[in-house]
């Protein structure tokens, strides 16, 4: 059981671990479907209080090697989650996700226009009020991306929602497999996994290249990073949308990342 912070800024939300990272460690890794991440009570800044209860059952075999190299056609469909919580008025939600919208129809991926999917959703059992947004997109090769933002009393709340919409485009558009949450967030498991990993990535964050020294200190494996190219769009694209997360120290370009994973047994 965990308490503390569910939702809160400069770090990916929980509904992104169910969403994104869950899903992708499940089908990439191979973790059991007796891993489960339940939110009891979400935790929103400053106050917190949120209890989530996480089962990691036994595994009784190794973690497979992940391989994300075609990131395939997106889904027109791109699903978008506001929330509002406490005595925030649902108005505020629905002010995101119209932003969004917006921003989203006009947005160019794949040479198409998204069709995003609104769900307004009140938070009943929190203990502060709280506002924010979550965007997540699939393509055909089951890669799935994400972008999110938390509502603030000092910003509207159609910015709010202009900035997630942004995020999620930058990472489309950037030519990688995962976007700039994800991309650190495997590094440790490459690292245990049985076998060769390899994913393709968009710009390479400080947060990834500092993930992978540690996890090569502390277990031994070996990585390989590879840039695939320099196209200055994505660099663009990530200063033009805003993303403040892994915002400094970026190399830019397309990038692969290889593990030789050391096959970790419990």
């Amino acid at each position: 059981e965990l308490r503390g912070g569910t939702n809160a800024a400069m770090a990916p939300q929980i509904d992104y671990l169910t969403e994104v990272f869950l899903p992708i460690a499940r089908a990439g890794f191979g973790l059991p479907n007796g891993v489960a991440i339940d939110v009891e009570r979400r935790g929103y800044f400053p106050k917190g209080g949120g209890v989530v209860k996480v089962t990691v059952p036994h595994m009784q075999t190794k973690l497979k090697p992940i391989y994300l190299l075609d990131r395939g056609r997106v889904e027109e469909e791109i699903k978008i989650r506001a929330f509002y919580a406490g005595n925030c008025p649902r108005w505020v939600a629905e002010g995101m996700a119209e932003a969004a919208v917006k921003e989203l129809s006009k947005a160019d991926v794949d040479g198409r226009r998204l069709k995003p999917r609104v769900e307004i959703v009140e938070d009943s059992n929190a203990i502060d009020a709280a506002s924010g947004i979550l965007i997540v997109a699939k393509t055909s090769t089951n890669c799935i991306f994400g972008g999110s933002a938390l509502g603030s009393r000092k910003e509207k709340s159609h910015k709010t929602g202009k900035n997630a919409a942004k995020e999620i485009i930058s990472a489309l558009q950037s030519g990688g497999c995962v976007d700039g949450w994800l991309q650190d967030q495997v590094i440790l498991y490459m690292a245990l996994a049985d076998g060769v990993s390899e994913i393709i990535t968009g710009c390479l964050t400080l947060h990834t290249q500092t993930a992978i020294g540690i996890a090569e200190q502390m277990t031994g494996a070996k990585f390989e990073v590879k840039q695939l190219d320099t196209i200055e769009s994505t660099l663009a694209n990530a200063e033009e949308h805003g993303s403040i997360y892994g915002g400094k120290g970026l190399i830019v370009g397309r990038h692969t990342i290889r593990c030789h994973g050391i096959g970790y047994t419990g």
